[in-house]
């Protein structure tokens, strides 16, 4: 279920309005990063390539929370771009 959430995202900024795309960018990166760290604190054994493979993937999904937070808002009909 991890891996789906990636392309899942990448697909939804393609088809959801604006306002909406920058919510759930937003709520799902968040809980991305919860669900990473918990994993990667959580019990159990890990093993040494998910340390890495963990801060790729919170620090990807910071950039992706940053840039929803920071996106201009939709430039309306007959503003130049």
């Amino acid at each position: 279920m991890l891996m789906s959430i990636p392309p899942v995202m990448a697909f939804l900024s393609l088809v959801l309005k604006p306002n909406v795309n920058r919510i759930v960018n937003i709520v799902l990166g968040i809980m991305h990063i919860l669900l990473a760290i918990g994993i990667l604190f959580g019990p159990g054994d890990i093993w040494a390539y998910y340390y890495w493979y963990s801060a790729l993937e919170i620090g990807f999904h910071l950039l992706i929370v940053y840039h929803a937070i920071k996106w201009p808002k939709a430039l309306g009909t007959g503003d130049a771009a």
